[in-house]
């Protein structure tokens, strides 16, 4: 008795340690630019979850549409892009190194394929200065946000009023839903 008591103590403990190792690595293992997928201090909300009209998931670059916001774009997982307003458009340049960029992981594939309706001209790819490449759109560096727990988030939409998402055609879009 004293043996089934004991196989199902170390049982639940493992279950147990096995469940904390999860919840507490899972950020880490999520945020470090391989949960987006191909193709890449404020108050948030980090299960707040919205619903996504249609993606279609099979371009490294999607549209998604939330209302309130209406069209903006995705990586191929359904992960919102965004820009950042202190980044000069069409300098080549990024502004996000360090804690930014570990809050704000860049963007980058190096096939980029985009969903029709995207206007595809407007993408590029620039050099970053710590040897990285980034996808830019209408001149803008693309990013991800570190709290978007799953696709069709956006809780980084207008983050300190510099952090926005971009509509298909190449505008940034200031709209919130928060």
């Amino acid at each position: 008795m004293k043996t089934n008591m004991l196989i199902v103590i170390c049982a639940v403990v493992a279950l147990l340690i096995g469940f904390g190792i999860g919840v507490f690595s899972a950020p880490y293992i999520l945020f470090s630019g391989h949960h987006y997928g191909s193709g890449g201090g404020g108050s948030f909300s980090r299960n707040r979850t919205t619903t996504i009209a249609t993606v279609h998931y099979n371009y490294s670059v999607n549209i998604a549409t939330l209302p309130g916001i209406g069209q903006y774009l995705v990586n191929s997982t359904g992960w919102a892009l965004y820009m950042y307003t202190p980044d000069t458009p069409f300098s080549g340049k990024s502004t996000c190194y360090g804690q930014c960029a570990i809050v704000w992981p860049i963007f980058y594939t190096a096939n980029l394929t985009v969903e029709p309706g995207i206007n595809a001209s407007l993408f590029s790819v620039i050099n970053r200065t710590d040897g990285t490449k980034e996808i830019t759109f209408n001149g803008y560096p693309l990013y991800y946000y570190e709290y978007d727990t799953g696709s069709g988030n956006i809780n980084g939409q207008n983050v300190g009023q510099v952090w926005y998402v971009m509509s298909p055609q190449g505008t940034i879009i200031y709209n919130s839903t928060k």
